[in-house]
């Protein structure tokens, strides 16, 4: 009795506390908390339409940042929250990275100072959001975007199935840069039938992206999920992730969701309830592949892998792709400037010469060194090298939500940085959120473990609405 009375103050507690976080409007803080990322992620998702289908080619540069101007100003109205380790960790990360990257931001400028700028912030602004994000949101914020995020999940592999199906000379087949100007060819399953979907974004990154995020989020909710309804929702939702990865036509999005529900899977066989959960999603996925009406879109897939498996293994192992590190540092220690490499200064090269550029490299840290020198190399590996270490804590817990955490949200963001980032903007704002979520869900539970809070807030946490004694 004594303990339940104990958990009942402690529930007092926690209602006068959120209470005292109504804004001037009434709303819960929590409500707003929704907002804000609800317009990050719109903004995220929906510049590439806005791009190749509504705006005109003079509105493209404000759809191209209103991402980032939305993160601004949520950074400007969330100053005065109380910091913690997390968010200054990553807030370091940014300020080292703004620090080492500067001389090649001065050399970028005199060149292409738009492409200089789109890196610059890519690199440094989204570590600095993702330290917000930390600092403001919740548990049920992530909750709540989840259940967003899986019918919009569902509308863009409706999306990218009716793209697959149509001619490159299609309306909705164009990128961005068409819609600009520039006449480049749609991509396809390397010459097979079917065009690569790029759903609302305005290239093919931004959907594989898309894909591995939204599969990441939905998982993770699915195994804490509540009710049979969310479960459902969450279920198609990572059945919908798979198939927008399959419409883009990348292969890394799949080894990654397969590797992701691998480590989950491993990390579960203590708990019953999210092994039956994991199953469940495993028996979607195999009548999915078994019962779907048309799988010309599955084989075509699958081709990209078996035609040219040379290709394949190049593209998993960078060989070719990138350029001899020490020569070109040898070359030009300090770079020829930050965002020379980027899409940006492709599309201003293509448009000058009205010839289609490529780029030099494929391989992130080969742009970093091309670009920012022996500083962009140490700004590239840096973050990598930090979140490493907080990946391997995370996957040597004793606490299983811990380990989730870091076999989903963390695991991919760590590959994404490792991969590189800086020159791709959808890239730069899925992983630095993902980071977000992780180091945010991760202080709740560290919170809670160490007592910092209270046993019902734990519960809470885990289990909102449903306070159990443990």
């Amino acid at each position: 009795m004594r303990k339940l009375e104990n958990c009942e103050k402690q529930l007092q507690t926690i209602e006068r506390t959120r209470e005292c976080h109504m804004n001037v409007r009434g709303l819960p803080r929590q409500i707003h908390e929704n907002v804000w990322v609800t317009c990050i992620f719109a903004a995220v998702i929906f510049e590439g339409a806005l791009r190749k289908w509504v705006l005109p080619a003079w509105l493209h540069p404000g759809a191209f940042f209103a991402k980032d101007v939305v993160g601004i100003c949520y950074i400007a109205s969330r100053s005065n929250y109380a910091r913690n380790r997390y968010q200054n960790r990553l807030t370091l990360l940014g300020y080292s990275t703004a620090g080492l990257l500067f001389i090649g931001f001065v050399l970028g400028l005199s060149s292409s100072w738009q492409s200089a700028i789109v890196t610059y912030k890519n690199a440094v602004l989204w570590p600095l959001i993702a330290g917000c994000v930390i600092a403001t949101t919740t548990n049920e914020t992530w909750r709540f975007l989840s259940v967003l995020i899986a019918p919009t999940t569902i509308a863009m592999f409706v999306l990218g199935f009716k793209q697959f199906l149509n001619p490159p000379s299609s309306w909705l087949n164009q990128y961005a840069w068409t819609a600009a100007g520039l006449q480049s060819p749609v991509a396809t399953f390397g010459g097979i039938q079917g065009v690569r979907a790029t759903g609302t974004f305005s290239y093919i990154s931004g959907m594989s992206e898309f894909s591995v995020f939204s599969f990441v989020l939905c998982l993770y909710y699915l195994l804490n999920s509540f009710t049979l309804k969310e479960r459902f929702l969450l279920i198609v939702g990572c059945l919908a992730a798979i198939g927008c990865a399959v419409e883009s036509g990348s292969r890394a999005p799949i080894v990654l969701m397969a590797f992701v529900a691998a480590t989950t899977s491993v990390m579960s066989l203590r708990s019953a309830r999210k092994t039956v959960y994991i199953g469940m999603f495993l028996v979607a996925v195999t009548a999915l592949m078994l019962f779907l009406p048309d799988n010309k879109m599955t084989r075509e897939y699958l081709k990209r892998w078996t035609v040219d498996p040379q290709e394949t293994l190049r593209r998993f192992t960078n060989e070719g792709l990138r350029g001899n590190y020490l020569e070109m540092l040898i070359i030009n220690p300090i770079g020829i400037g930050l965002g020379q490499g980027n899409g940006y200064a492709i599309f201003e090269t293509s448009r000058t010469n009205q010839l289609l550029a490529t780029n030099i490299y494929d391989d992130g840290a080969s742009i970093a060194i091309y670009e920012g020198g022996l500083l962009g190399l140490l700004a590239f590996y840096l973050a990598p090298c930090v979140l490493s270490a907080q990946l391997a804590l995370g996957l040597t817990s004793r606490v299983l939500a811990l380990r989730l955490l870091a076999g989903t949200f963390g695991l991919v963001s760590v590959l994404g940085l490792i991969a590189g980032v800086w020159h791709d903007h959808n890239s730069a704002a899925f992983t630095w959120l993902q980071i977000g979520i992780w180091f945010g869900l991760a202080k709740g539970f560290v919170g809670t473990r160490r007592g910092r809070t209270g046993g019902l807030e734990e519960l809470l946490i885990r289990k909102p609405g449903r306070i159990r004694m443990v």
